[in-house]
């Protein structure tokens, strides 16, 4: 494929009558990009609709931001997503989305495993900054991800998962349905100045992972079940 070098930064359009009718459309054109120390911005056009799982393998587009036109949050269509992501990220740099507001619409599932983003393998990378409604898992992450998550307002089921020595940086406020955050095989997530919310078990840490409340709080709206779990060699600190 012929390679597009830029020589300033860049703005396309995606959406109708846009540069890109969707966000996958914007992503192959930006694979061929040679940044050149310039950025690309995606700008989400007002009335855009999710409706497509974004996978992206062995890329890296940490040049690329990913913005909206306005604040209205955009529907991401249960229906059509018929991955269990909205985006993935497979030994790959997610573009950045910020300020970017997104809302699935239909009822969240307990049993469903629809996530906004998975990251997955060594070097993997994801940041989101805005409010997230109505999924099941704002994000998972597996086998040495990383993530940087700032939920301004925001729900799901599930809340974060992290397994495999992942790591995170999260913040803002949010709830959870069910689990707040999880940690499994020594990863490691900090929670700072931010408030989290959560229906049944809030952070839960295992196989030697490591969490940190960093001026922030964790609430538990049923008295019969922990804020905080600790099991097999794991830390929580406060």
């Amino acid at each position: 494929l012929d390679s597009i070098v830029l020589t300033a930064d860049v703005t396309k359009t995606v959406g109708v009558g846009g540069d890109f009718t969707t966000i996958t459309n914007a992503i192959d054109w930006c694979k061929k990009v040679i940044p050149n120390g310039y950025k690309v911005t995606l700008q989400l056009m007002a009335g855009f609709v999710m409706a497509e799982s974004v996978l992206l393998e062995n890329v890296d587009l940490r040049f690329v931001t990913i913005i909206s036109t306005n604040s209205d949050a955009i529907i991401i269509d249960r229906v059509s997503i018929i991955e269990s992501y909205v985006f993935k990220g497979l030994n790959s740099y997610i573009p950045n989305i910020y300020e970017v507001n997104f809302t699935m619409n239909g009822v969240m599932d307990f049993g469903s495993t629809k996530t906004f983003m998975r990251v997955e393998g060594l070097g993997s990378y994801g940041e989101y900054r805005g409010n997230l409604n109505n999924i099941e898992y704002f994000s998972r992450v597996y086998d040495c991800g990383e993530i940087k998550f700032i939920i301004y307002d925001g729900i799901s089921m599930h809340g974060f998962s992290f397994s495999f020595n992942s790591k995170g940086m999260l913040g803002g406020g949010f709830r959870a349905k069910y689990r707040g955050i999880y940690l499994d095989w020594h990863s490691e997530v900090s929670f700072g100045n931010g408030h989290l919310t959560v229906d049944y078990n809030g952070v839960t840490a295992e196989r030697g992972s490591k969490f940190s409340l960093l001026y922030g709080d964790v609430t538990n709206l049923n008295s019969e079940y922990k804020g905080f779990t600790v099991l097999t060699g794991s830390i929580i600190s406060a």
